[in-house]
């Protein structure tokens, strides 16, 4: 029973005690013993006061104590009381019932009581299980409590369910943003590839033939591969911290063989540099760029971008290929003969060149099929395959290194034209994606914001509409009970159930 109805109930036992004094001192007798009377734990109420299993919640408040205090106290002087009255001290007893320890006693109790009951959280707290207080709440708490405690259960599982949405909503916005730095990535690292593989054999030629227009096209190019470097790492450096640990470890060592570069373009200055030194130092550094492009694959979360980007990829690595056949082919026309190592390593470069063209056909989409198909069906690429033709049965009659690094630079060109086609492709898709993420996050979240602020607002205005004209009517009960019959009963016109107890009310007027 909880602590409203144990305090209702005391309230009439304890009331009861003026009646059985007085009649105590009429009659000079009593069924009940003083000695029994002035010990607060036998009565009902004493009983639920001192009962173990009362919650420790309710046991240590403050004003359960002053109850148990003030109640020890009523029974002490209502003990007191019924022995003057059964002894023949009348006039005692009298006035103790009127403004003695007992009346003192009585009124303060009563107030203790009434305090009690206004600052209960609830009626229900005397339960001791805490399903039955929870259960007790929704039957018979305060209305305004009831009703917003009935939203807020389907209110909570629905904020629940919002918020699993928004974070989902948000983790694939974030993801769109890892698709555009991937792409980002992808753009500058391929371009700063394509720059060094020109590098690289121009270099090796060069350094062979010590020809000045050849390093005249060195220098120019040196200040071409250092302003796409200086992009990568432009663009690299803000978003390191954010990036995977295979990616970040990736750059670290593109960096270190970058700089491996910037060494070696020191001795070629210097000259006395082997050309297959300078093609073995350029490719390992293009490799790892190369390497570097591959781990933008993580940063890829949906299934199309991952396959553009395993495509575009295939492309590198067969243009890589043809960059170590174009400084190949160079150094071999230089020297003036093919070598068998050389023509070896030339076959081997044309042949991993034509597995990767047809890897990635397979995988890629009509249009990316298309835009290769183009490419080598250019007129310098059919050039090329010529001069590839001869260097591979080690004819070098009628062939410059000039010429074939022209043709051969001409050749991966357009193959970069298929990367740019792709990587164009693939940031298309991860703007799109990211702006209709964010989109649809923007408009979800302020719809959800919307609809629990109209909510809100709803249930206000409902709990209001309901509590204060309830709260009218009992300050009018009360009005009436304390005897003013002259007062507007308000509500009466409603034709709700609040209406119905307006009406009810004007009975007792």
């Amino acid at each position: 029973m909880g602590i409203n109805e144990e305090i209702a109930k005391a309230f009439g036992a304890h009331g009861a005690w003026k009646t059985r004094i007085a009649q105590a001192i009429d009659s000079g007798q009593s069924e009940h013993k003083p000695e029994d009377v002035a010990v607060d734990n036998r009565c009902a109420f004493g009983k639920w006061l001192y009962d173990p299993a009362l919650p420790a919640s309710v046991r240590t408040s403050e004003e359960y104590q002053t109850v148990v205090r003030l109640h020890a106290d009523f029974h002490k002087a209502a003990g007191s009381t019924l022995s003057k009255a059964l002894h023949g001290d009348h006039g005692g007893a009298r006035s103790e019932l009127t403004g003695g320890n007992f009346f003192r006693a009585a009124e303060a109790l009563a107030s203790a009581m009434v305090r009690w009951q206004r600052n209960a959280a609830t009626e229900c707290s005397g339960y001791r299980s805490r399903s039955w207080r929870a259960i007790c709440f929704f039957w018979k708490g305060r209305v305004a409590f009831r009703i917003w405690a009935a939203i807020a259960v389907p209110a909570v599982a629905a904020i629940a369910t919002v918020g699993a949405f928004d974070a989902q909503l948000s983790a694939t916005a974030n993801g769109a943003g890892r698709m555009e730095q991937a792409t980002l990535l992808l753009t500058e690292a391929a371009a700063t590839v394509h720059e060094m593989q020109k590098e690289r054999g121009i270099s090796a030629a060069a350094a062979t033939k010590g020809d000045e227009r050849l390093s005249a096209r060195r220098r120019d190019q040196l200040a071409v591969t250092d302003r796409s470097r200086r992009a990568l790492e432009t663009l690299v450096g803000p978003i390191l911290p954010s990036l995977p640990a295979d990616v970040r470890d990736r750059w670290q060592i593109a960096v270190e063989e970058l700089q491996k570069i910037d060494a070696l373009r020191s001795r070629i200055d210097a000259g006395g540099e082997e050309p297959m030194k300078i093609v073995s130092t350029y490719t390992s550094a293009i490799d790892k760029l190369i390497r570097l492009e591959e781990s933008a694959q993580v940063l890829a979360v949906k299934p199309d971008v991952a396959r553009a980007i395993t495509g575009l990829l295939r492309i590198s690595r067969a243009k890589e290929a043809a960059g170590q056949e174009r400084a190949t082919g160079a150094a071999a026309i230089v020297s003036g003969t093919v070598s068998p190592a050389a023509r070896k390593r030339l076959m081997e470069l044309s042949i991993d060149q034509a597995v990767r063209f047809s890897a990635f056909s397979d995988g890629a989409t009509s249009a990316q099929r298309q835009v290769l198909a183009q490419a080598l069906a250019d007129p310098a690429v059919i050039q090329f395959e010529k001069a590839r033709s001869a260097l591979q049965d080690g004819e070098i009659a009628g062939l410059s290194a000039e010429g074939w690094f022209n043709v051969a630079t001409t050749r991966i060109d357009r193959l970069h034209q298929v990367e740019d086609h792709i990587v164009t492709e693939i940031r298309e898709t991860a703007s799109a994606r990211k702006a209709e993420a964010w989109r649809d996050l923007t408009l979800f979240t302020g719809l959800t914001v919307a609809a629990m602020i109209g909510g809100g607002l709803l249930v206000f205005l409902l709990t209001r509409g309901i509590t204060q004209p309830i709260n009218r009517l009992t300050a009018a009960m009360r009005q009436l009970a304390s005897g003013q019959s002259r007062l507007d009963i308000p509500a009466t016109e409603r034709s709700d159930e609040i209406g119905e107890m307006g009406r009810a009310v004007l009975v007792f007027q």
